[in-house]
């Protein structure tokens, strides 16, 4: 008899646990509209709501090993306001990917009552082709219970990002310690093994496999971009910007005060570090100002000519470009090394 009553509430657990995954993942989904292009026209009066996401189906090829092994895309909803936005990394590695973008959880988005269309913006680099194989806006048939937590969390704490399967982990580890902890209150058995444990490792596993197949995705796209440098062993050259570079793009926007524009020093044309600013700073407007073979006199020129255009705000990504001048003033510092924010006073 008690064998019985523990194989019921195994059943009974295990019910449990299928009943919920629908509601922490997109099992059950229906498309409310797609398009063949970079925009999605809408119904008049489409609502906006936390079960929405937007499905992206893309292929970029980089044709001629361009200086671009990472990208940023864009998807805009509300021309008027330029907050209204939802940005995604894209791998360019030749290869189609499949990306869900969880817009219902922007606040953004909540906040657009009617929305119209939907535009997907991409980068424009020379030697990057990209092909749209899907676009379209999906909404969850079940209650989202992770978007719900990710909404809360995001708007609690100012977030941009939540992975999203973090939330659905915690909650399947919750339940599952619940469970588990009811199990051996109630039938005491002998303890072979910690079902806590197991799911646990189970988790750490599947989180693994994750991460890997995209840095898997992320060594094939530097291997595009930097092949010829790496087979001539010129590994220098393959280095563009910071590891975490994202990160200091974050912290740039935060260091600025609002609607400010600036100026960044770089050498040539470095297509990822231009992009990248371009796209996550906007709608600050940047000038890239090349100071390659140029003395420091020549430097201060430059950034005279972009003061009297209002770039006040000066971006050095290496301590060893700062321009020496009395006119400038350090502000803030990303590494001792690297990324300074300086201001440049004018005469």
């Amino acid at each position: 008899m008690r064998a019985a009553k523990k194989n019921i509430y195994i059943s009974i657990a295990v019910s449990i646990m299928v009943i919920l995954l629908p509601f922490i993942f997109p099992v059950f989904t229906s498309t409310v509209a797609e398009s063949a292009t970079a925009k999605i026209n809408l119904e008049p009066g489409t609502k906006a709501s936390v079960n929405q996401f937007i499905t992206v189906k893309l292929k970029a090829n980089n044709t001629i090993g361009a200086d671009f092994p990472k990208g940023t895309a864009v998807l805009s909803w509300e021309e008027e306001n330029s907050l209204a936005v939802q940005k995604f990394d894209i791998h360019i590695d030749d290869l189609s990917h499949s990306y869900y973008v969880p817009t219902g959880e922007n606040p953004y988005w909540q906040q657009s009552e009617n929305i119209s269309s939907i535009s997907l913006n991409l980068p424009e680099v020379r030697g990057i082709d990209f092909k749209i194989e899907k676009f379209e806006l999906d909404r969850r048939i079940l209650p989202p219970l992770d978007s719900y937590i990710n909404s809360y969390f995001k708007q609690l704490w100012s977030l941009d990002y939540i992975n999203r399967f973090l939330v659905p982990s915690y909650i399947i580890l919750g339940l599952a310690a619940l469970l588990t902890a009811i199990y051996y209150a109630a039938f005491r058995p002998n303890p072979r093994f910690n079902l806590v444990v197991v799911i646990s490792l189970a988790m750490l596993v599947l989180f693994s496999l994750g991460f890997l197949t995209t840095q898997i995705f992320t060594a094939k796209s530097y291997w595009l971009s930097y092949r010829q440098n790496i087979e001539q062993r010129d590994l220098a050259s393959t280095y563009q910007g910071f590891y975490d570079f994202e990160k200091f793009i974050s912290w740039v926007d935060q260091a600025l005060p609002p609607e400010q524009d600036l100026a960044v020093l770089v050498k040539g044309q470095p297509v990822y570090i231009m992009s990248e600013m371009a796209y996550n700073l906007y709608p600050r407007d940047i000038k890239f100002i090349d100071i390659s073979d140029k003395n420091n006199t020549q430097v201060i020129e430059e950034i005279d000519n972009a003061s009297k255009q209002d770039y006040n705000y000066i971006v050095v990504l290496s301590a060893e470009d700062s321009p020496q001048s009395s006119r400038l003033n350090l502000i803030g510092s990303y590494r001792e090394e690297a990324g300074l924010i300086y201001t440049y006073n004018k005469e």
